[in-house]
């Protein structure tokens, strides 16, 4: 009886200590079982010490022990097998769950058998099957369980006396430790099944959320395809006109530097609308250097926002990422709400600082401005652009989060994973 206990004991733990309740997978399970099965030889070997000494009962140690060694055996060959590679299946571990239930059943031969308040513990490896395998491999360990349940009422040895206390009040203090065993069982398993399925449906939400904002996205992509197209060409006209007024002859020259201007901006649209349709064409991210995607954020800077200083910081300057012309419209967006947030408490600069941390790059733009609203902790929901700019990073393997900072002001975190073989260095 007290055998059982341990085993009961270490069945009953499968479910805290293994990793169960939020990934029920093969491998996380086979896990599980071998950290637990190791406690349960354990806890075998201090109650059959407990049995001899305390109790004083004539068990028969050569089978009682046999069967604790081939766990032993059968958890050094699952330590082997986790260091494979080669996936686990569900075969596996309908193996493993077999092999508790003979061993098991070993004990409860032994042990008295049917009579034997712990054998209502054939239920943990069907609970377990049933939360975690498929419909007919739980009904299969049912099935072996209940036949094995079945036969120890013809076979089986009965329970040697004990030469401490009385036989009836042992087996009513057995059914005891057996029912706060299956109390803390039932309410474990429920608790963690209550939190998987919590788990999941929080990523189902998650995924919804994600799916109606790309939908809302892919909308506005559509629209901004056929404006660009529509735009090319009264933005050539505007070029061509704008080019013919500075250099006619009846211009004053103190006009000349808006012309000029003018044109940068014209020029920067049509950029614009040309990386728009060239990204269309061709969505593949390539290993950049942090210089290089500075650089082409310098240029686009200086044309769309002369009157804002940007001051960069590049402690990244080696590192590589893999990158596309969306990532640096995704800054400037970033980087343009930056802008108006300083602009309205007055000041003329903000700052960007690129740093490496783990394989991770991050991008702190910081502005001076009044900071952030209690609802406005989240990228989304915080207008186009930014909603633009989450997708775009995202897309690249990436995240936004925006935060106040302690001195005022706030602050964009972009963090971006390295190139592989950066990473790898």
């Amino acid at each position: 009886m007290l055998l059982l206990n341990a085993e009961s004991n270490s069945n009953l733990m499968q479910e805290p200590q293994g990793q169960l309740p939020s990934r029920l997978t093969p491998l996380n399970l086979l896990r599980s079982l071998m950290h637990l099965r190791s406690i349960a030889i354990l806890s075998q070997l201090a109650v059959i010490s407990l049995a001899i000494g305390w109790l004083q009962m004539q068990l028969p140690m050569r089978p009682i022990l046999g069967l604790v060694g081939l766990l032993c055996l059968w958890n050094l060959f699952t330590l082997w097998r986790l260091r494979r590679s080669r996936p686990v299946s569900t075969t596996e571990i309908c193996l493993h769950l077999l092999l508790d239930s003979a061993v098991l059943t070993g004990l409860l031969y032994f042990s008295g058998g049917p009579t034997n308040p712990f054998v209502s513990l054939y239920l943990v490896p069907i609970a377990i099957a049933a939360t975690a395998l498929p419909t007919l491999a739980a009904w299969g360990i049912t099935l072996a369980c209940v036949s094995a349940y079945s036969a120890l009422f013809y076979l089986h040895e009965p329970l040697p006396h004990s030469h401490v206390g009385n036989a009836f009040d042992l087996h009513v203090l057995g059914m005891w430790a057996n029912f706060i065993l299956s109390a803390g069982l039932i309410a474990g398993f429920v608790s963690l099944l209550a939190r998987a399925v919590k788990q999941r449906d929080r990523a189902l939400n998650t995924q919804r959320e994600q799916g109606l904002r790309d939908e809302q996205i892919l909308a506005l992509a559509t629209q901004s395809a056929g404006a660009a197209h529509e735009l090319n060409t009264p933005l050539s006209t505007l070029a061509v006109l704008i080019s013919e007024l500075r250099d006619d002859a009846a211009t004053p020259a103190s006009l000349h530097a808006d012309f000029d201007l003018m044109a940068q901006q014209v020029e920067l649209c049509r950029s614009g609308l040309r990386e728009l349709v060239d990204q269309s064409k061709n969505t593949t991210p390539q290993s950049q250097t942090v210089e290089d995607v500075l650089e082409t954020l310098r240029e686009r800077w200086q044309l769309l926002r002369p009157e804002m200083a940007l001051a960069i910081d590049n402690q990244a300057a080696e590192s590589s990422l893999l990158a596309d012309n969306s990532l640096s419209q995704a800054l400037l967006n970033l980087l343009g709400n930056a802008a108006d947030s300083s602009v309205t408490a007055g000041k003329t600069s903000i700052r960007l600082q690129v740093t490496r941390t783990g394989r991770s790059l991050l991008w702190l733009i910081d502005d001076d401005g009044k900071g952030l609203d209690a609802d406005q902790d989240k990228p989304q929901g915080l207008g186009v652009g930014l909603s633009l700019s989450n997708a775009s990073i995202e897309r690249l393997g990436g995240q936004v989060s925006l935060s106040n900072r302690p001195n005022g002001g706030a602050r964009a975190t972009v963090t971006l994973p390295l190139a592989s073989t950066d990473a790898s260095a």
